[in-house]
């Protein structure tokens, strides 16, 4: 965009962020069309048009596009396929199509901001929307489990576990923290606690190995429900505290800190916004997505947080920024 104090701003910078949403949307629809999920990588436009019943002639548009965003080549018998770059980021992170499609899910939502702005109120989801939420919670969670794959080696780096036995994570359907965190540290058993909905839709698709021996999954609404018995070597609450109020998230945060045993450690990981409220840039952006989809969801500043940990009896002890616009900040019994 346009640099502040530039004496001669360029218009064509400016016009790219703001009709962004185009190339998302190309992006998007490639997702929910299936190409980047195409095993060999290898697209023959004419037979995958048969296939998913499509115009020949407008995938092939689709697929020239994508050329010149460098994720697709042509190949010289005419047919299409995924540069090497894009084929090893999807296989390395498999749920990315998930969260794409949770992502195209969202996208009109973004319709609503001008009303919203009007109003100054949550619209809530629509009729329909409300209608497919089995699908719609599963697409969820599966986004979020890609979303932790994206952090959570780095967030395992930063913390020094290798001596912690139990972790509570709370709110953690889709297990994606919890498998990289019992992969991470063999010693480390962890309690996903969450509404009975994502708790049967993460049992289903549990990829079974040894580290999911030490993960144990338990249905509860941890706002209004007494949460497992501990005490715990660590809470965990990531991308959580974003769709309640700051109330509720205050007892939340009185509660978990109970769970936790003398030393213990609480992990907060969010889209946490300055003293400003004006950067991270990603924290902002979706601040408004929670204004728009949520009647009471929020993105809160860092001294809030720090106001909830303190008020709970607890000691910040590191505010780490992440990839991504995530924050993750960790707090210690006193």
């Amino acid at each position: 965009m346009t640099i502040p104090g530039d004496t001669n701003p360029d218009p064509f910078s400016f016009m790219r962020a703001a009709t962004a949403y185009t190339e998302s949307k190309i992006l998007l629809t490639v997702a929910e069309l299936g190409i980047f999920a195409v095993p060999s990588g290898r697209i023959d436009s004419k037979a995958f048009a048969r296939q998913h019943n499509l115009s020949e002639e407008g995938l092939t548009l689709l697929l020239n596009a994508l050329i010149a965003f460098h994720i697709i080549r042509r190949e010289d018998d005419g047919s299409y396929r995924l540069e090497e770059e894009i084929t090893a980021l999807f296989n390395r992170y498999p749920g990315m199509t998930a969260d794409l499609m949770h992502h195209n899910h969202l996208y009109h939502v973004w319709e609503r901001l001008g009303e919203t702005v009007r109003t100054g109120k949550s619209l809530g989801p629509p009729k329909e929307e409300l209608q497919a939420y089995p699908a719609s919670l599963e697409m969820f969670l599966m986004a979020m489990r890609a979303h932790a794959a994206y952090l959570a080696p780095g967030l395992c780096r930063l913390l020094e576990w290798e001596g912690k036995r139990n972790l509570l994570d709370l709110g953690g359907g889709g297990a994606g923290f919890a498998d990289a965190f019992t992969k991470a540290f063999r010693n480390l058993s962890v309690i996903i606690a969450d509404l009975p909905d994502a708790i049967a839709v993460t049992a289903k698709h549990f990829e079974k190995g040894e580290n999911t021996k030490r993960i144990f999954l338990y249905p509860c609404n941890c706002y209004e429900d007494p949460l497992p018995d501990g005490p715990f070597d660590g809470v965990l609450i990531s991308h959580l505290v974003h769709i309640y109020s700051d109330s509720d998230n205050r007892r939340l945060i009185q509660k978990a800190a109970r769970s936790l045993q003398a030393g213990g450690e609480m992990l907060l990981l969010d889209y946490f916004l300055d003293e400003q409220e004006t950067a991270p840039k990603e924290a902002v952006v979706f601040r408004l997505l929670m204004k728009m989809g949520t009647p009471q969801g929020d993105c809160y500043s860092l001294p809030v947080v720090r106001n909830w940990l303190e008020s709970a009896g607890l000691a910040v002890h590191r505010v780490i920024p992440l990839k991504g616009g995530n924050t993750l900040v960790t707090a210690r019994q006193r």
